[in-house]
């Protein structure tokens, strides 16, 4: 894939860092592009007590976007755990620029954002659910 050449925003990478860095301080992050298509830029980041349903509400605003997920679980034994997911939303309405856009970007996400436990893509309104998230991440 070739690189897009944009550039994420140092406003990205900070709310990574609030996401991912201790003390925690956000859920989750969402990045996407501004109107020239040429940075990615902050989105929104959740607090900690936001629910996937927040998620959700954000995403259906945005066609394509990048999100950075703390997916919460509990294992076989029943101990509480946590794993980031890194995943690219690119629905059934977003442009073809912007799936080419967020498809040849995502590696710059990757480099500047880089600490998470998977990665995964959703393109269909019925796979964003918490449970197919946190699947993500425990497979």
């Amino acid at each position: 894939m070739v690189d897009s050449g944009i550039k994420i925003t140092n406003d990205c990478i900070e709310a990574f860092k609030g996401f991912h860095k201790a003390p925690q301080k956000h859920r989750f992050c969402v990045f996407g592009f501004n109107e020239k298509f040429d940075k990615v830029v902050l989105v929104h980041s959740a607090p900690l007590d936001a629910t996937f349903e927040d998620l959700v509400t954000i995403l259906a605003q945005h066609k394509a976007c990048y999100v950075f997920y703390d997916c919460q679980y509990e294992n076989k034994e029943g101990h509480k755990r946590n794993k980031a997911l890194y995943a690219i939303w690119s629905g059934a309405e977003a442009s073809r620029k912007e799936k080419m856009l967020i498809a040849s970007t995502t590696k710059e996400v990757e480099r500047k954002c880089n600490d998470f436990a998977k990665k995964a893509s959703f393109h269909e309104w019925s796979d964003l659910t918490e449970q197919n998230f946190i699947d993500a991440v425990c497979n």
